[in-house]
C-alpha cells in the first residue's frame, strides 16, 4: 500500500472515529436513565444497561468468525443500529420493545466495530500503537460536548430522546459512507 492511500485511509476512518463516537455519545449515556424513566422492570433494565457490553461484544465475536469484507460488516451493522434507533422513535413507550431494539442498537454496534478494527488494523501497519492511539482519541473527541448537550436538552423531558434517536439514526447511516470507499485487500 503506497503512503499517500495509508494517509487517506487514516484521515476517513480518524473522520469515521469522531463522528461515530459524537453520534454514540448523543444516545448511548442516557439508554439505562431512560429505560428507567420509562418504568422499565429491573430485568429489563438490567439488559438495557448492560447491552452495551454484551450484545456488542457477543455480535463482535461472531462477526470475527465470519469472512465478510470490513466495509460490508461497518455498513450492514450501522443500518441495524440505524434501523433499531429509528424504530425506538414510534415504539420508545413499549418496555419489550425498547428493550429489544436497544440490544439491536448494540447487536449492530458490535458488527460494524469488528469492521472497523479491521480496516485499523490493514491501515495501521507500520506505526500501529501511534495511529490506533491517535484514531481512539477522534472517537472520543467530540463526546464530552455531546453528552453535556444532550443531557441539558433532554433534562425537561426524556420522551425527547426519541428525537435523539431519530437523529442519530440517519446519522449513523450516513457515517457509513466515509469508510465504505476504502481499500481493504
Amino acid at each position: 500500500m503506497s503512503d499517500e492511500r495509508q494517509r487517506r485511509g487514516i484521515r476517513r476512518i480518524s473522520l469515521y472515529n469522531l463522528t461515530r463516537g459524537m453520534i454514540g455519545s448523543a444516545y448511548s449515556p442516557y439508554l439505562s436513565f431512560i429505560g428507567a424513566s420509562l418504568g422499565l422492570p429491573g430485568y429489563m433494565l438490567g439488559l438495557v444497561s448492560t447491552a452495551g457490553t454484551f450484545f456488542t461484544n457477543v455480535s463482535q465475536y461472531l462477526s470475527s468468525l465470519t469472512r465478510a469484507r470490513p466495509r460490508t460488516l461497518v455498513l450492514s451493522g450501522n443500518s441495524l443500529s440505524a434501523i433499531a434507533l429509528a424504530l425506538m422513535y414510534p415504539f420508545m413507550g413499549s418496555h419489550l420493545l425498547y428493550t429489544a431494539l436497544v440490544a439491536l442498537v448494540m447487536v449492530g454496534s458490535g458488527i460494524s466495530g469488528m469492521g472497523l478494527s479491521l480496516l485499523n488494523e490493514y491501515y495501521s501497519r507500520g506505526s500501529r500503537s501511534v495511529i490506533l492511539s491517535r484514531m481512539a482519541f477522534y472517537g472520543s473527541l467530540g463526546s464530552l460536548p455531546v453528552i453535556v448537550a444532550g443531557g441539558l436538552y433532554m433534562a425537561s423531558n426524556t420522551l425527547l430522546a426519541k428525537y435523539v434517536f431519530l437523529v442519530s439514526a440517519v446519522a449513523t447511516l450516513l457515517t457509513s459512507f466515509i469508510v465504505t470507499g476504502l481499500y481493504h485487500e
